[in-house]
């Protein structure tokens, strides 16, 4: 499918925000789509990017795209018949993942199509046909005691005045757990930066003498995704975090968005963090094939 015909197709369905073409285009990755049809209408999308690294050809979600590759546009569809039109044409490469969109469950075909099957969580609040004080009851006393105490002492900004300073402690972040930062401030700053004017991203911070964090909240029609957070570990307010999730939460709300998604996070702790808001378990799927036994081989070697 050329790129001129799915930025058309996204003016028409509401897609989530990974696979716009506007993101896609900021992360600077090398993405293309796939189409299938039935009854000669488009039924469902496959967004991949495309990469080379040490000499392999790869396909995988790139940073900050927690979420790509196929997607129904419609629920009354054969959807392992789109599934299987969608897979054939994409090109062959030595390593194959991605991380599908939780409405993705057909991991059956994924299995019978040669691929591992890894099921990870993210946690979901349904915001749609609730009011504000119902979604608040649902999260932990001990989580709203501390939104209370944030809405007193807390203020949350949103301009982008000093956003080189706040996404700084992303990096801190990273260096306090000894692992490289995978991402590039200049480019998450234009990222932040586009999204809000765009009116698809929210980017609250408080900056007082004992309290400094931020967040970045992309959002789409349906959906808020909770993408990146970080605080200053010397001006560490015990309410900080809780505050400024609540916000984003309450902003989604009053947007009339369906949903908040916290993301997912292997971090034991930081998972206790997000249930503690009340929302639903979600499953989802990566798929991941190997092509070449050297890229295998490089990979243990690298472990």
């Amino acid at each position: 499918m050329r790129r001129e015909d799915y930025i058309i197709l996204c003016q028409t369905y509401p897609l989530p925000v990974f696979f716009q073409p506007w993101w896609l285009d900021l992360l600077g990755s090398n993405w293309q789509v796939v189409a299938s049809k039935q009854q000669d209408k488009v039924v469902a999308v496959w967004v991949f990017s495309l990469e080379r690294k040490w000499g392999f050809s790869l396909i995988r979600n790139p940073l900050l795209s927690p979420y790509l590759g196929p997607y129904f546009l419609f629920e009354d569809i054969d959807k392992g018949a789109a599934l299987a039109d969608l897979l054939k044409q994409i090109p062959q490469t030595d390593f194959f993942q991605v991380a599908c969109h939780p409405s993705i469950v057909e991991a059956d075909f994924f299995h019978k199509n040669g691929f591992i099957v890894e099921e990870k969580i993210t946690y979901r609040i349904q915001l749609n046909g609730k009011t504000e004080e119902e979604i608040f009851k649902k999260i932990k006393d001990s989580r709203r005691s501390l939104i209370r105490k944030g809405e007193k002492l807390l203020t949350t900004s949103s301009n982008l005045d000093n956003i080189s300073s706040l996404l700084s402690l992303h990096h801190e972040t990273y260096t306090r757990k000894g692992l490289p930062y995978p991402f590039s401030s200049e480019k998450l700053a234009l990222i932040i930066s586009e999204s809000t004017a765009q009116r698809q991203g929210t980017f609250l911070y408080i900056d007082q003498n004992d309290a400094r964090g931020f967040s970045f909240c992309p959002y789409d029609q349906q959906t808020m995704y909770l993408l990146l957070t970080a605080i200053d570990e010397f001006k560490k307010h015990p309410a900080i975090m809780s505050w400024l999730v609540w916000e984003n939460i309450r902003k989604a709300h009053q947007m009339g968005l369906s949903v908040f998604d916290f993301e997912g996070s292997k971090d034991a702790g930081i998972a206790t963090f997000f249930r503690s808001f009340g929302g639903e378990k979600i499953p989802y799927f990566s798929f991941s094939r190997t092509n070449s036994w050297l890229w295998n081989l490089k990979q243990k070697w690298l472990r």
